[in-house]
């Protein structure tokens, strides 16, 4: 049970990463966003690729003894784990946490992820063992000749709960670990539980974000395959100060709901409307006003905000027709493009954005964000 914050409880944003299609790290996302398309970009047949070689470099500069260990972790990957892994790298050095030399029991990670597609080439030498026989006479024989032919580290590439361990093991974090698979609405919830355990003392930091990926292999997808990753680090607004961090944003309200009727319909639109208003309630903002930006993954978010805010914010991006449809992914990137809003407005002004992550089985998440008076962050 959480206990109940005080009103001056206040949890900020202290490093940003970011791996997308617009770009490696938080400065080329500024320079994508301040130079937008003419018009959404049509995916490759191949889908959307982030802007990540696979190669250690992408992780940003680390210590030798730090390389070289990721270097081997590497090869228990897979794409969407090292995406989310060199987010977070880019985050932690971006907020330049080493330096705040928090105890490793006092840092965590929580981070969200997809359903991690599973490859067939994984199965090919193990299939090809049972000889070429019928589908029946191959699951027949798979436990005895298939399966030794299968790398015995294979599940540790698919597990959605890879970004979080491998962030966490890189640095030593053993604080609170947990990953959340709520697709587009990951994010969102991720950074609300992690927000919990710093109000609640468990935590000095944690590291927050979501990774994901909808480029299938066969180039079946319903949407255009798109993938990334974004990580935060955020802690208490004194212990951030204390350490003169840089401070990207104050995080608010985040509300959630799912809404699903009684023959089983999920209802997202609804649960779009429930999410918005329970984070603006959490941040003290009115449904007539208070928020300049908004950022949603796609067009249910638009029509939720035409119904719960009686004045449209004037600046509304829809994150699926810049880089495609991310998944577990677009929460996090959606924040990182919210923060950047926020930091091109007019600082001498307390500006709000909200981002919201909707899904198809009637889930969404709403999370509102605001930059900070110079006074305060100081």
């Amino acid at each position: 049970m959480h206990h109940l914050s005080s009103k001056h409880d206040s949890v900020v944003i202290t490093g940003v990463g970011v791996l997308s299609p617009l770009g490696s790290g938080f400065d080329s996302l500024r320079s994508a966003l301040a130079d937008p398309p003419a018009s959404p970009p049509s995916a490759p047949t191949t889908g959307l690729l982030a802007s990540y070689s696979g190669s250690i470099d992408d992780f940003g500069k680390l210590p030798l003894d730090r390389k070289r260990s990721l270097r081997k972790s590497m090869k228990l990957m897979n794409r969407e784990t090292q995406l989310g892994v060199a987010a977070a790298f880019q985050a932690i050095q971006d907020s330049d946490l080493d330096a705040a030399a928090y105890a490793p029991e006092r840092v965590g990670v929580c981070f969200g992820a997809g359903n991690v597609e599973v490859r067939p080439e994984d199965f090919v030498a193990g299939v090809q063992a049972c000889g070429e026989s019928s589908a029946e006479m191959i699951e027949a024989a798979w436990g005895s000749l298939g399966i030794p032919h299968v790398d015995p580290l294979w599940v540790l590439r698919v597990l959605p709960n890879m970004p979080a361990c491998h962030i966490a093991i890189s640095y030593d974090y053993r604080g609170p670990n947990n990953t959340i698979t709520q697709a587009e609405a990951s994010a969102n919830l991720a950074i609300q539980e992690a927000k919990y355990h710093l109000l609640d003392g468990e935590a000095d930091a944690m590291i927050v974000g979501s990774t994901g990926t909808t480029i299938r292999i066969d180039g079946a997808s319903e949407t255009d395959g798109s993938e990334g990753a974004a990580a935060f680090v955020i802690e208490r607004l004194e212990r951030a100060q204390q350490r003169g961090a840089t401070i990207y944003g104050e995080v608010l309200g985040i509300g959630s709901s799912c809404v699903i009727d009684a023959t089983m319909v999920p209802k997202p639109d609804e649960a779009a409307n429930n999410a918005i208003r329970a984070s603006l309630a959490q941040s003290h903002l009115s449904d007539n006003g208070g928020v300049q930006f908004t950022v949603i993954n796609d067009q249910r978010g638009s029509a939720a905000i035409d119904r719960v805010l009686e004045s449209r914010p004037t600046d509304l991006l829809n994150l699926s027709d810049w880089i495609g449809h991310v998944d577990a992914g677009s929460g996090a990137i959606g924040l990182a493009v919210a923060l950047q809003r926020l930091a091109a407005a007019d600082t001498s002004a307390t500006r709000s954005a909200i981002n919201i992550g909707i899904t198809h089985n009637g889930l969404a998440s709403c999370l509102t964000v605001r930059n900070l008076q110079p006074s305060r962050a100081a």
